[in-house]
């Protein structure tokens, strides 16, 4: 065991010497306090150090040739240090369910060494040989962005994109056996250096940890926010690890733009559960910890699409590949019946709302009929589960506020969702007119609708558009609704809107008769040269 852990210190002790930071960094004690440090092994007390020189560091100029002798030597070190990736990837090969659940206790504490050492080889090397692309700008392709898998290695890849995978390959190679509930020392250490790298604004870290979380992103958890059984602690970690870093100043917003699309193609598809096997039982899907990535994540698309620094094309290409997997993802979840369950019904309604409002809010203009689409859609189903939850006794408050989501943010300038909303203002009128009157949720939608058009601005299309609904509820004995009616007319103003559209109606007209009579002039005009031009032809056939 010694022997093993010497090796593989002096395996990462050969990069650190070897990096552009130099032995200064390999040597540099831990610290773990503002005024303690780590001397021959023990802590002891050190005097505050002056500013400036805390965080000096010795930089030597060296020749070309030195430098180039450097990185050739750095080179060499760091393919021994991938060789050992490789070995364990090979490992994993050879067993058909991936690295082996069951090391020995040597091999466990080995590894737990190496992802020791690794920490320290980042920090030595994070400002120089790991140093990332954050705009990912460099990419090869669009399709290596979005994909959220493990792309091939190859000879071109990035120091730190080999550094990542080598993180990630000892990471699920220490398991500490099938179905466990904690991480592995080795892991939790592996897990602690993508967190650092993650929150600190590294792309390849955070793309690497979408692909180890996987599908499990979306699973339920119990109360407390743990596992359930059957989601492996490892993708669940993964999971957390995304979640904070997400929230990072440090981030780009082109790297929470990918990661969004990453995780949205995640996102299983015509089923509600991220499990699927005989020996653990299904876990249902939850859409909690997309909100905030969601949220975020369509800000920066947002801040990307109208920032004043110009956006490559290829990350256009991206933006636009975003909002489709975002319009495809809402489609699905606002059609996602409880697990098991066959009838019409949404699940996570009050989750969902945030994620309609947040697509509501950042969507360009060039991708709203397909947003508009898919929120009309989703009003109506809302609609169609409300009837029904009603009828069976259930509360359908959730499922109201999602109706008012999907309203507010296409009402004013979609025209199938204008039709919904007269829809509904007929249906709850001829509810109130029945013998007895019937007050049941097309009376509640209604009220809903006009609590909705109260909060917003620009309502006089809105008004014009649903001016016969509102006129017919003004009439009804229902005293709530037909305040909400009375109200939104007085705030539209009907009669300034009367009149501007008498005095638009009076400009176009008269606009209309000054080109009518250009028209006459311009023919009368074309008459003359006409004329003209045959009195020049015959005086040419006389010539």
């Amino acid at each position: 065991l010694e022997l093993r852990n010497a090796g593989v210190e002096l395996l990462v002790l050969c990069n650190q010497l070897a990096c552009a930071a130099g032995i200064q960094a390999a040597i540099t004690p831990a610290r773990v306090g503002t005024n303690m440090e780590v001397i021959n092994g023990a802590l002891r007390s050190v005097r505050s150090p002056e500013k400036g020189k805390a965080e000096s560091v010795l930089h030597h100029s060296h020749s070309a040739a030195t430098e180039m002798w450097r990185e050739n030597l750095f080179l060499d070190a760091f393919d021994v240090l991938d060789s050992l990736r490789e070995h364990l990837e090979g490992d994993a090969a050879d067993n058909e369910s991936g690295l082996s659940p069951h090391l020995e206790p040597t091999q466990v504490q080995v590894l737990s060494k190496f992802a020791a050492e690794l920490s320290k080889l980042y920090e030595c090397c994070k400002d120089n040989e790991f140093a990332e692309d954050r705009s990912l700008s460099n990419h090869s392709s669009i399709e290596s962005l979005i994909a959220p898998v493990a792309p091939t290695p190859s000879e071109d890849d990035a120091m730190v994109s080999r550094f990542v995978r080598i993180v990630t390959t000892v990471a699920q190679g220490s398991s500490s056996g099938p179905g466990s509930r904690f991480l592995s020392q080795a892991q939790r250490s592996c897990m602690d250096l993508l967190k650092a790298m993650a929150t600190s604004g590294s792309p390849e870290a955070l793309l690497n940890l979408t692909i180890m979380a996987g599908t499990s992103f979306f699973a339920e958890r119990d109360p407390s926010g743990k596992a359930l059984k059957g989601v492996d602690i490892l993708c669940h970690e993964a999971s957390n690890v995304v979640l904070d870093a997400f929230s990072s100043n440090q981030l780009s917003d082109e790297c929470k733009v990918v990661v969004l699309a990453r995780l949205l193609s995640l996102f299983p598809e015509g089923e509600n559960a991220v499990n699927k096997t005989k020996d653990v039982p299904a876990v249902g899907i939850a859409i909690s910890t997309l909100t905030p990535v969601m949220r975020q994540g369509l800000e920066s698309a947002k801040r990307l699409d109208n920032g004043p620094q110009e956006t490559s094309r290829d990350m256009f290409g991206v933006l636009d590949i975003l909002w489709k997997k975002v319009f495809g993802t809402l489609s699905r979840m606002l059609s996602l019946a409880p697990n098991g369950s066959k009838r019409i019904d949404i699940s996570h309604a009050a989750d969902l709302v945030e994620l309609v409002t947040a697509a509501a809010t950042n969507c360009p203009s060039r991708h709203s009929p397909d947003l508009f689409s898919v929120l009309s859609s989703g009003a109506s189903r809302c609609m169609d589960v409300a009837k029904l939850t009603e009828e069976s006794g259930g509360d359908i408050k959730d499922i109201l506020n999602l109706f008012a989501a999907c309203f507010v943010g296409s009402c004013r300038k979609d025209k199938a969702m204008q039709g919904i909303a007269k829809n509904v203002l007929n249906a709850a009128a001829d509810s109130l007119t029945l013998v007895p009157p019937k007050t049941d949720f097309k009376v509640k939608a209604s009220l809903k609708v006009f609590q909705v058009v109260q909060e917003i601005g620009d309502i006089e299309g809105i008004v014009i558009a649903i001016f016969p609904e509102l006129s017919r509820l003004v009439c009804l004995d229902d005293a709530s609704l037909r305040r909400a009616a009375g109200a939104l007319l007085v705030r539209a103003n009907i009669s300034t809107i009367l009149d501007n559209s008498q005095t638009r109606w009076e400009t176009a007209e008269e606009r209309a008769r000054t080109a009518e009579e250009r028209v006459l002039e311009l023919e009368e005009e074309v008459e003359v040269l006409h004329r003209q031009k045959e009195a020049l032809e015959r005086q040419l056939g006389l010539l």
